[in-house]
């Protein structure tokens, strides 16, 4: 029988090529150590990219083979927007934890070899919080208000790790922010934690704003509210289930 790993890498990808080939080169580059063996797997679902997405995952399906991370790899024939393509990366996950992150979010120092340590030899329950580098607006701000920290952070898809048997899809409707639907989910039911990393996680900035909100540019259809009226829905939604609950 094949061994099941650890955690599951999961990557919904749209024309994000060449920022995925740095994604994968850094983790292909950290795992090169046997101690990684059915540990990690990396798990993408491609909504129809027509850029060199599929390339860059084959190639690199090859050189992860190497390093023992088996690859799934989904393409889809059209895209169908990125509320299907994320709920896809955890139907093709086979971990017991799956680790969410996007093609633009870059893993900086020791991150692979930390969450190794962490997780190898210990079981979390509740929704764990990696660190964003650049993105101080989180910092020391677990106020009384939990739930909108959760919310806000959660709606970052990157640097979140669930244990995937108590993941719920419970309350999900379309929106362009599913995962912080889930997040919540979960945080109310198995509460949360930052785990402290001294390895974060990088957001690249593209050279104009057009190219990821807004505009014809950006790849999963934000509009010019920048989406912050789906976090407001979502938000409404979960006080309203709690009223009748």
């Amino acid at each position: 029988m094949k061994n099941k790993v650890k955690i599951s890498i999961a990557i919904p990808v749209y024309n994000g090529g060449i920022l995925l080939e740095k994604s994968l080169k850094i983790l292909y580059s950290s795992t090169n150590n046997k101690k990684f063996n059915n540990f990690y797997e990396l798990v993408i679902s491609d909504n129809a990219s027509t850029d060199n997405t599929k390339e860059t995952i084959i190639k690199y399906k090859k050189k992860l083979k190497i390093n023992k991370i088996p690859v799934k790899y989904y393409r889809r024939k059209k895209n169908i927007g990125f509320y299907q393509n994320f709920i896809k990366t955890i139907k093709l996950a086979t971990g017991d934890y799956i680790l969410f992150m996007c093609d633009d979010d870059h893993p900086c120092g020791n991150f692979y070899d930390e969450i190794f340590n962490l997780f190898n030899n210990n079981d979390y329950k509740k929704l764990c919080f990696l660190p964003i580098a650049k993105n101080t607006a989180f910092k020391n701000k677990l106020s009384l208000n939990i739930f909108g920290y959760v919310l806000t952070r959660g709606s970052i898809t990157s640097g979140v790790i669930l244990n995937k048997k108590k993941i719920s899809l419970k309350n999900l409707r379309p929106t362009l922010y599913p995962q912080t639907i889930i997040y919540l989910n979960y945080f109310l039911k198995y509460g949360m934690i930052n785990l402290n990393l001294k390895s974060k996680i990088k957001q690249i900035e593209t050279k104009k704003i057009s190219d990821k909100f807004g505009h014809k540019g950006d790849r999963v259809n934000r509009k010019d509210d920048f989406a912050v009226l789906d976090k407001i829905k979502i938000a409404e939604m979960f006080y309203n289930l709690k009223k009748i609950n």
